[in-house]
């Protein structure tokens, strides 16, 4: 995402490769929930987004973005780590 702060976009690449890589290894049931998690995430984050187009100001949808962001990397760091568990 554009608007995103360039680390964040980073970060969300580079961990979105490593669990790429190492999906084959995962549980089918483990990368199935993953991928819906993240999904969800996503969608919350592009809610948030729109919602702060309507509404730049908007201090509690700043920080809800933040968190929603930091929970997606969380998410995939997990997943990431569990790549490198099972290889």
């Amino acid at each position: 995402d554009e608007r995103a702060p360039r680390g964040y976009a980073a970060a969300v690449r580079e961990l979105q490769g490593e669990l790429a890589a190492g999906r084959d290894g995962l549980d089918s049931t483990t990368v199935r929930v993953v991928e819906e998690k993240l999904a969800l995430i996503d969608r919350a984050i592009a809610d948030a987004e729109r919602a702060l187009a309507a509404d730049p100001a908007n201090t509690y949808l700043h920080g809800h973005l933040m968190r929603t962001r930091m929970r997606k990397l969380d998410l995939l760091r997990r997943a990431a780590a569990l790549t490198h568990a099972v290889s």
